[in-house]
This record gives structure tokens, C-alpha cells and sequence, in this order.
């Protein structure tokens, strides 16, 4: 990640308020190496993570408020991948364009940050739900999700190239580096793909179609998942960066170390969510006890056999998932947490 400082704050992307200009200036000040467009979803509930960017797609329609339906036969899917296909190539992407009204911290984001960047500024952020969520989330007349079906996820996928493409090129008028992650909570050891009619190595070429549009671009990627390990899944795939959620289950990373060995060894980044989003019964996190915490599973990692060198020089860091449904002042907590845990990194981990 050339010109990003080891230890930078990358933005998880929602947030819990409901202005977004103030949501922007958060952002920028809780991340300030790698700030996001802020995702709203207490603002509205076209703002939540599986909403957005998806008002555009060929086929889609929402009798309720809460559960978008399919209703694109199968007969009709060829034809509307071909579609979409030919706008990709002719870079025609406003078919799958944000609206103000699902993404107004996105556009927020692109109003506020030109003033609000600074030389301190490595990249900027985009964000959406990735191909899996989204096919778990989605389903067609009969119920079922799109992920039972090959010719629906086609659909679905080539939309996403064209969404990610359209945000990425938004967010490179601001003249940083772009950085670009698929959420994909459900994936994780607890998904399997067999009973929709799929194998690891189909999952992994729906990510990749993805992931390698954007890369094409001179786009960095990356996956976010907050669901448990193990994540081989992840390391056949040409995402750069992984972000997990390490306070909870670093124990999966300790206990299958190797691919993630092979991974950083290749390259990959990773960015560890150690700073919790949900109140414990003892209180707010300590981010001593959390530097620590780090601190003791990095040395069992080299222990293991990772280098020390490349395992610093490509982590950064990050409060977990779901910062957007928490309390305003879990918030504000949090972004207190992440910058102290990342003072502490630097002044005793970090390369010199």
C-alpha cells in the first residue's frame, strides 16, 4: 500500500448519526489516514447496507420496506447480462449510480472532503455489500435467494461491476488513492456453499469478478467479514486487504495460520477490528488491554512462522462491524479506543 503509514485507521464505513455532513466530518476525524463515505442506515432505511446502490438493478422490485423480491425470469437473465455486459465496455455506468436518497453520506462525502482532505490523507474509501451478502439477501418470487441461482447472480454480479465501478471513478475526482471493500458478514466458517448448488471455487469466482474490475482500474480491494474463520475462502481470491473482526475471532487466525501466512507473505494487507462496537458489562474497551491483547497474539503469529517485518509493515487497524448501530456515544468511544490503540502501536510496534 504505497504512501499509507503502517497503523493507518481504516474506516469501517456506517456510522450512527443522521446528518451527514456531520457524519463526513466524523469520518475524517476518526480515520484520519483512511476515511469512508459515511453509511447511514438510523437515517433511513434506504440507507442500510443491503439497500444501497441496488435501486438500478434489472429486475428488482420492493413490496415491503424490508425485503426486495427477483422477478426476473430465467429466460430473461441471458439477455440482461449481455446488457449489462455491453455498458460495462462502453463504461456507461449511470444505470447503477447512487441516489441522493440511499446514499446521501456518499455524496456528502464528495461535497465535503475536497476541504477536508489533508497531506495526512492516504486514501479514500468506498464501500458496498459484496455478491454473497447480497445473494443471501435477495430472493425471487418463490423465496428462495439468488445465490441458488447461477443465471440470477449473473445479473446481479455484472450490476455490482457496474455499481463499484461508477463509485470507484466518483471517488477518484478527489485525487487520492481509492480503496474499495466488499462487506460480506455472512461469509465466514459458518457459510457453506453446498446448499445452493455451489462450491468454494464458484464463491471465489464471484468475488473475483468483482474484485478484478475494480483492480483494472488501478483500484486497491479488499473483503470485509466479520463472521468466524477459518477464511481459506478468502485467500484464493486477488483481494489485497483483509479486515476482520480480531477481537473476536483471532483465535481462528492462531489456530490456521498458515494460508494467512502465505498471504501477507505475497503482499496481502490486513486491517485488525480490535476495538469492540457493543458495551461490555465491565464497560468501554481499555485500549491498553486491547494493545496487549494485539500484542500477544502477533508474537504467537511469528512464533508460528510469520515474518515480523511484513506483518507490521502491513497492518492497520480499525474498531469492529456495526459501529452504525450503535449509540452516538459508543461512537465517539470508540474512535477515542482506535486512536489511543494506534498511539500505542506506533510508538512501541510500528517500523522505525
Amino acid at each position: 500500500m504505497d504512501g499509507i503509514r503502517e497503523g493507518g485507521r481504516l474506516a469501517p464505513g456506517s456510522l450512527p448519526l443522521k446528518d451527514p455532513i456531520e457524519a463526513v466530518q466524523t469520518q475524517f476525524r476518526a480515520f484520519p489516514e483512511i476515511p469512508a463515505w459515511p453509511q447511514l442506515p438510523k437515517k433511513s432505511e434506504k440507507e442500510q447496507m443491503n439497500r444501497q446502490g441496488l435501486s438500478g438493478l434489472p429486475g428488482l422490485s420492493w413490496p415491503t420496506v424490508d425485503q426486495p423480491v427477483f422477478t426476473l425470469s430465467s429466460a430473461d437473465t441471458a439477455e440482461v447480462v449481455e446488457t449489462l455486459k455491453t455498458e460495462n465496455q462502453e463504461n456507461r455506468l449511470s444505470r447503477a449510480a447512487f441516489k441522493q436518497e440511499e446514499a446521501s453520506g456518499f455524496f456528502a462525502f464528495l461535497d465535503q472532503a475536497p476541504r477536508l482532505i489533508s497531506a495526512g490523507v492516504s486514501a479514500v474509501k468506498g464501500q458496498i455489500a459484496g455478491p454473497i451478502t447480497l445473494g443471501l439477501t435477495i430472493r425471487d418470487e418463490a423465496g428462495k435467494p439468488l445465490l441458488a441461482s447461477r443465471e440470477s447472480m449473473g445479473v446481479l454480479v455484472e450490476y455490482l461491476v457496474m455499481h463499484c465501478r461508477w463509485q470507484a471513478q466518483k471517488l477518484s475526482a478527489l485525487r487520492k488513492p481509492v480503496i474499495f471493500f466488499l462487506d460480506e458478514p455472512f461469509l465466514g466458517g459458518n457459510f457453506q456453499p453446498d446448499p445452493y448448488g455451489l462450491e468454494w471455487k464458484d464463491i471465489q469466482a464471484l468475488l473475483r469478478r468483482v474484485l478484478e474490475s475494480l483492480q483494472d482500474e488501478g483500484v486497491l480491494t479488499g473483503i470485509h467479514t466479520c463472521g468466524p474463520g477459518p477464511w481459506d475462502w478468502f485467500y484464493e481470491t486477488p483481494a489485497e486487504i483483509f479486515h476482520f473482526d480480531a477481537f473476536k475471532h483471532m483465535g481462528h487466525l492462531l489456530d490456521h495460520p498458515q494460508k494467512f501466512n502465505e498471504y501477507i507473505h505475497k503482499g496481502g494487507m490486513v486491517v485488525w477490528g480490535m476495538v469492540p462496537t457493543e458495551v461490555s458489562k465491565g464497560g468501554f474497551s481499555d485500549p491498553d488491554e486491547l494493545f496487549h491483547q494485539w500484542v500477544d497474539d502477533y508474537e504467537a503469529l511469528v512464533k508460528k512462522g510469520l515474518s515480523r517485518e511484513e506483518l507490521i509493515g502491513r497492518s492497520f487497524f480499525s474498531t469492529s462491524c456495526g459501529l452504525g448501530n450503535s449509540s452516538a456515544r459508543v461512537m465517539e468511544e470508540g474512535i477515542r479506543c482506535l486512536g489511543t490503540l494506534v498511539s500505542l502501536w506506533r510508538s512501541n510496534i510500528s517500523l522505525k
